[in-house]
């Protein structure tokens, strides 16, 4: 059924699935159903990567299974428990012996397709109590970012890190995974410094595709550009998560010393100038949030809480900055995916 179908058999095949969950009364059936289906899913998403065609096979699979899981949230919440129970063990088994092999067996496409199926699972189930398992995945895709600092895995750590971003603008709850980047991209200094290699193909596969940089590529001028762009991307849509917070310009501190820092030693005169845009929009949202702030009255408010409940109030309705700069990353992102599978 699943990436191995034309996607309207795909399709055809959950509505059929759905109406005899609806029909039958027999009570064991959803969760053996949703075991089959989710086990199924696991097996054909080790091909997960290689075209756009077959990822967005994997979409509409993974879709489907989030609005099946939906006709019984308590019997989701045991089958979310147990399998990212179980994505978790396979991590700390990994962690204990960090061999070439075992880092390949968690940066796979099998392993990342998992994480972003119960991603979409809990981040649209806010309401019930399948939203309780948010914090267990969270840890758990900290866990395989962690896995290793070495970039050539920067494609698959930032698909993961991208999977954070969605549960922090989904969920609304802050998830602290700037670090990530920060730490593995804008603090390698001597990398994007070193004199660049010859790009021998025409072209570098899509980071979309593709799970680590291969070696060929590793050096060249043209991965370092498109490290350094995507992962401002990425920074881009975290931030935008986070820009109606109260305490924003707070959390902004080490962000932007960081990335001053990686300004001050790039020799690269356009690495300079993207990272000062950046940060320049950066501050433009930490004014836009502390002119907010200023409009607090503080003898209305006792509490923390309160302080919180008030900003959400003022910023209701108002686009920062970073907010502005994500949606046009954001339609950008859209056409050319839409122009991708057209030509694929």
């Amino acid at each position: 059924m699943y990436s191995k179908l034309d996607s309207n058999a795909i399709i055809l095949a959950f509505y059929t699935l759905r109406t005899i969950l609806q029909l039958s009364s027999e009570s064991s059936l959803f969760e053996t159903m949703m075991k089959k289906m989710y086990n199924e899913f696991a097996k054909e998403s080790k091909v997960g990567g290689g075209a756009f065609q077959v990822q967005e096979r994997l979409r509409i699979s993974q879709n489907c299974f989030v609005e099946l899981l939906s006709e019984n949230r308590g019997v989701a919440y045991q089958l979310g428990f147990q399998y990212i129970r179980l994505l978790c063990l396979h991590l700390r088994a990994m962690r204990t012996k960090l061999t070439e092999e075992n880092i390949k067996s968690v940066y796979s496409w099998q392993f990342y397709n998992c994480m972003k199926l119960w991603c979409l699972a809990l981040t649209t189930a806010q309401q019930s109590e399948l939203a309780l398992l948010v914090h267990p995945l969270v840890n758990l895709i900290n866990g395989v970012i962690r896995l290793s600092n070495n970039l050539k895995f920067f494609p698959f750590q930032l698909k993961a890190f991208d999977l954070l971003t969605m549960i922090s603008s989904r969920t609304g709850q802050f998830v602290p995974s700037s670090q990530h980047l920060l730490t593995s991209v804008f603090t390698a200094h001597a990398f994007f410094n070193a004199k660049p290699k010859k790009l021998e193909d025409k072209s570098i596969p899509a980071t979309a595709i593709c799970l680590k940089i291969s070696k060929k590529h590793m050096e060249t001028q043209e991965m370092k550009d498109r490290i350094v762009k995507e992962s401002l991307q990425a920074l881009t849509h975290l931030l935008a998560s986070q820009a109606d917070q109260v305490s924003f310009p707070e959390m902004m501190v080490p962000v932007k010393f960081t990335l001053a820092k990686f300004k001050k030693n790039a020799h690269n005169q356009i690495y300079r100038r993207n990272v000062h845009q950046f940060i320049e929009l950066i501050e433009k949202n930490c004014a836009e949030v502390s002119e907010l702030r200023t409009k607090l009255r503080s003898k209305s408010i006792s509490e923390p809480s309160q302080v919180t409940q008030a900003f959400a109030k003022l910023a209701k309705g108002h686009e920062f900055a970073l907010q502005k700069e994500a949606a046009k990353l954001t339609r950008a992102e859209k056409e050319r995916a839409t122009q991708k599978l057209k030509i694929n």
